[in-house]
């Protein structure tokens, strides 16, 4: 016999006794009774029939149920099957997929852990002026007028949009990868097609990190209603892309069951 073959086999005896211990624990007919209607136990026939049998009581009463099964209500080996493929489906399923959330969500807690490091990273730069060892050199070198403004624009910045925007770009990038993996095709065209829009994410955040900086730097040392506008439209625009990535919620699959089994 062949190793193929004794794998075969082997597979077989594990879904055979899987089979047989989902039949154990969802078949009702083997679950004890909660009340004794016109009989006591002492007196019971299923009782008297497991004191005079010689093999396992649950085997016993086993074989009983079997033998009279197709005179009761009990459903059948085969409906307990399908009771326990709904139950691991909908229920189950249901159940995992609220704690570990979809394949292609992550949540803002864990976005906001993983961009700590940026933020630690921009309070350095805030803190020392951007490596220079005088901050009104480096706020005459930015184009600003006093190191108030300077220190004001780099700490908003440095501290506030840039970790934003990248706290967007890790759920945007992980949902590019998910779209390239529905796609018809090789694992690596998968990985390709992936790879390519999470970068173009990335590359978007860069720039709409650079475009706030420069509105609100022109905010800040050249007051314009205009401007100003510009840039309360690209924090709504922030605060839209939050609400799609982390808050809005779709249509789950429990909805979906319902509204079919209706």
């Amino acid at each position: 016999m062949s190793f193929q073959e004794v794998e075969t086999k082997h597979t077989r005896v594990s879904a055979v006794w899987t089979a047989v211990q989902v039949l154990q624990l969802f078949d009702e007919a083997l679950q004890q009774p909660r009340s004794f209607c016109c009989t006591t136990l002492e007196s019971s026939p299923t009782t008297l029939l497991l004191e005079d049998s010689d093999d396992d009581p649950d085997e016993t009463a086993s074989k009983a149920i079997q033998a009279i099964r197709h005179v009761t209500s009990y459903p059948s080996q085969e409906e307990i099957i399908d009771q326990f493929n709904d139950y691991v489906r909908g229920p189950l399923c249901d159940s995992v997929m609220k704690v570990m959330g979809q394949e292609d969500f992550i949540s803002l807690k864990l976005c906001l852990v993983v961009v700590f490091p940026v933020w630690l990273m921009g309070l350095a730069f805030v803190l020392g002026c951007d490596g220079r060892s005088d901050c009104e050199t480096s706020a005459q070198y930015a184009g600003f007028t006093s190191v108030e403004q300077y220190m004001l624009t780099n700490a908003a910045v440095n501290l506030f949009l840039q970790p934003f925007i990248s706290t967007l770009g890790l759920a945007a990038m992980l949902k590019m990868n998910h779209l390239g993996s529905t796609l018809k095709g090789s694992t690596g065209f998968q990985m390709l097609v992936g790879s390519i829009l999470s970068g173009s994410v990335l590359k978007a955040g860069d720039l709409l990190v650079f475009a706030q900086h420069g509105i609100l730097a022109v905010v800040v040392t050249q007051f314009s209603l205009l401007w100003l506008a510009g840039l309360l439209a690209c924090l709504i625009l922030d605060v839209g892309l939050l609400w799609l990535l982390f808050f809005r919620n779709p249509l789950r699959p429990t909805s979906l069951r319902s509204l079919a089994a209706g």
